[in-house]
């Protein structure tokens, strides 16, 4: 399967919400880490699809459409959909995790060890 097909609109992400049990999970991914993934499984549960929603931010590192597919690359999301900062149906699950990342960044950038 490519991957690229699980990234939907928000009118087929409607439907699948309203055939079967979803959980939407909203963040920038900027860039996907690993803590992301796993903590996208950890919300994953039987018989309950997780939608992911990719935010768009003016400052990204990597344009949206690639971080949504980074995304739908990771076994345990089903369904990505690309939203705007605002137009969210959940909390920011990452804003925290990218902010300790661009923390790390800049340190190192500048010869501090983390």
């Amino acid at each position: 399967m490519d991957t690229r097909e699980k990234i939907v609109g928000e009118e087929r992400a409607r439907e699948i919400a309203r055939d079967t049990r979803v959980r939407r999970i909203a963040g920038f991914f900027d860039p996907l880490l690993a803590e992301h993934a796993r903590r996208v499984q950890q919300l994953s549960e039987p018989g309950c699809k997780i939608i992911v929603e990719v935010m768009d931010r003016p400052d990204a590192l990597l344009p949206q459409r690639a971080r949504a597919e980074l995304v739908a690359a990771l076994k345990s999301v089903d369904f990505v959909l690309m939203s705007k900062v605002g137009e969210t149906a959940g909390p920011i699950c990452d804003a925290d995790m990218t902010e300790r990342f661009m923390e790390h960044v800049r340190a190192r950038a500048n010869g501090v060890p983390k």
